[in-house]
């Protein structure tokens, strides 16, 4: 990889990380006055935190790989052997040019492209409620319903931009050229389904570093994480919408009657 395409990629991912938490870090401080208290509303500040960190250090340690990989191809493919058997153990205990596979994708471009999407529209979602929005099921004082800007489309846009950022991470770790993947998921997923498929036997796996079997619980704990928290939206939608509801009377059943959509219009 040339200079220029390790500037890219390295912008490409501080980019991912940047647009990650600005969809999922809350743009005003948790509310006093909650009208619905459960295990997701309670624990959610330090969902997102715990996310978001993490989403941010996977960003960091590709720039940091890719970085070091572009170097030492130059230095040397000893070298390249050496430093990359710590931070791409998988493919270093193949060829030493397996190691260079740390490149930018057109699937990773399209990754990055719809989190920073969906970052833009959480914002605009930001701008148009103001200081309504909170992550917290709430109604604040001179609440007032809105309609206007991405809520005439659809009436909870925030959560389709929130379903962008999810399958814009498992994206960003998944796509070719992707550290995650190409370090450490490929190799042990290929032989994790051998030994299901029964091509190999279970003593397979032990031939695999302890920085892969942590890395792949890693992505394992992150796509279950967003799992529930996806589900969690959709039970959330509902309670905000008989919270609306019951607040605004036919005010708000005029406005579900224009629109009926909860997420993605024309779908759901």
């Amino acid at each position: 990889m040339n200079v220029l395409g390790l500037i890219f990629k390295v912008v490409l991912l501080g980019l991912s990380g940047k647009s990650f938490a600005i969809a999922f870090l809350p743009p005003n401080p948790p509310t006093q006055k909650k009208l619905r208290v459960n295990f997701f509303e309670v624990y959610t500040p330090y969902i997102v935190i715990t996310l978001t960190s993490i989403f941010w250090a996977i960003m960091s340690l590709d720039a940091l790989a890719t970085a070091l990989n572009s170097g030492l191809q130059v230095v040397s493919a000893s070298s390249t052997d050496v430093v990359g058997a710590y931070i791409c153990p998988s493919r270093t205990s193949n060829k030493a040019g397996d190691f260079r596979d740390l490149s930018t994708s057109l699937a990773l471009l399209f990754q990055a492209a719809l989190l920073t999407i969906s970052a833009v529209g959480r914002l605009w979602c930001y701008r148009t409620l103001g200081k309504q929005f909170r992550f917290e099921v709430s109604l604040q004082d001179k609440h007032r319903l809105v309609t206007s800007g991405p809520y005439a489309f659809v009436r909870h846009p925030s959560y389709l931009m929130l379903y962008g950022s999810y399958i814009g991470s498992v994206g960003m770790m998944l796509a070719k050229g992707a550290w995650m993947r190409e370090c450490f998921l490929q190799t042990f997923g290929e032989t994790f389904m051998r030994v299901i498929g029964g091509e190999q036997r279970l003593g397979a796996l032990l031939n695999h570093s302890a920085m892969d079997y942590a890395m792949f619980s890693l992505f394992s704990a992150w796509v279950v994480a967003i799992i529930y928290c996806e589900r969690s939206l959709v039970a959330r939608s509902l309670s905000e919408d008989e919270v609306l509801k019951n607040e605004f009377g036919k005010e708000w059943i005029e406005y579900a009657r224009r629109v009926p959509w909860r997420f993605l219009p024309f779908v759901y």
